[in-house]
């Protein structure tokens, strides 16, 4: 039994709590059915290749920690795991070694039932370890190819995928495959741009679509997936993949999502377009776009006229932010309406008098 600090932030204080807890290791690891999965990918690669004697094997070893009570909550210093996972045949070997790290604290409200101690399990990667042990078997080309189209398992479908470079193959898996997680890891492997705009626009997946954006060129169709996809993420990952200036633009005064009007907003630097949104979207609803527009700008007359003129105060907060002009800063600081501009103006005097 040893002794250890655990520091824990308390949610609702921004000091830090020093408690000490007592931790104890186990080693009595077990495994249990979550290694079924590769065993069974392992035999089907293995019929196919006329291995016999493929043979999967696991061992490993976890740390717990115990825990005890913080201030207003309850802390628990939590353990890891270690994995090794090997594959063997007549052929070789292939081994693979997955951890978590520890210890780590958490902080929750409700302690666990019991009073036995938890750890966080590793994960292998079950794609990745059968890719390897594909490779070292030396799975034939025609082998890959019934393995990666009609394999029974997802993860043995990515495995040998991802030991393909057939266009057309990859092609079929990423438009057919019926798991998102193949179809994802064809696209990655896949150089047409035209099939890029077609998954990114019809896979009813969002991460096959994102990772089709991911490589896609198509500035257009970009903008266009920007302001109509029906998934916030898939509209983000389109706009920060936009650089034409002026779709930036449309998609920030033109979409409906605010979060990718404001991505688009960040990502511009053409002023005359960065101008036109701080000035002409006059919605109220559209301060939160117009706002980092201003901040953006470097036009110190049009951030004056900004500061004393526009109706939203937020607006005219940033442009005060931005501006070099300390007479009209300190009118701005006693005759702005808004308490908060004001403070914004004497911080900005007192920044440009250091």
């Amino acid at each position: 039994m040893k002794r250890v600090l655990v520091f824990i932030a308390v949610s609702t204080a921004v000091c830090l709590v020093m408690m000490t807890i007592a931790t104890a290791e186990d080693t009595g690891w077990k495994e249990n059915g979550r290694f079924d999965e590769l065993r069974a990918a392992v035999a089907e690669a293995a019929a196919l290749m006329h291995l016999s004697d493929a043979n999967v094997s696991v061992t490993g070893s976890w740390t717990k920690h115990g825990y005890g009570p913080g201030t207003g909550f309850s802390t628990y210093t939590v353990g890891g795991e270690t994995i090794v996972a090997t594959i063997s045949w007549e052929g070789g070997t292939v081994t693979d070694k997955y951890s978590t790290a520890f210890p780590s604290t958490i902080t929750v409200h409700t302690p666990p039932s019991g009073l036995d101690p938890w750890h966080i399990r590793a994960t292998i990667d079950t794609p990745n370890t059968l890719s390897r042990f594909l490779v070292a078997a030396k799975c034939s080309e025609d082998n890959l190819v019934i393995l990666a189209t009609s394999g029974s398992r997802g993860e043995l479908r990515r495995a040998a995928l991802n030991n393909l470079t057939d266009q057309g193959v990859l092609t079929k898996i990423a438009l057919g495959d019926k798991d998102g997680y193949v179809r994802v890891a064809a696209v990655e492997k896949l150089t047409d741009q035209a099939l890029f705009a077609k998954v990114a626009v019809e896979d009813e997946d969002k991460d096959v679509r994102m990772a089709a954006i991911e490589k896609l060129t198509d500035q257009a169709l970009l903008a266009k997936i920007a302001k109509d996809d029906k998934d916030s993420l898939v509209r983000k990952s389109a706009v920060d993949k936009l650089t034409d200036q002026a779709l930036l633009a449309k998609v920030a005064v033109e979409g409906e999502d605010k979060d990718v009007r404001v991505a688009a907003v960040e990502t511009l630097t053409d002023q005359a377009l960065l101008a036109k949104i701080a000035v002409e979207v006059k919605e109220w609803k559209d301060w939160y776009v117009r706002t980092p527009a201003v901040r953006r700008l470097t036009d110190q007359a049009l951030l004056a006229k900004i500061a004393a003129e526009d109706n939203n105060w937020n607006v005219r907060k940033a442009a005060v932010e931005k501006l070099t002009d300390q007479a009209l800063l300190a009118k701005i600081a006693v005759e702005d309406k808004v308490p908060d501009v004001c403070d914004a103006a004497r911080d900005r005097l007192k920044e440009l008098g250091k």
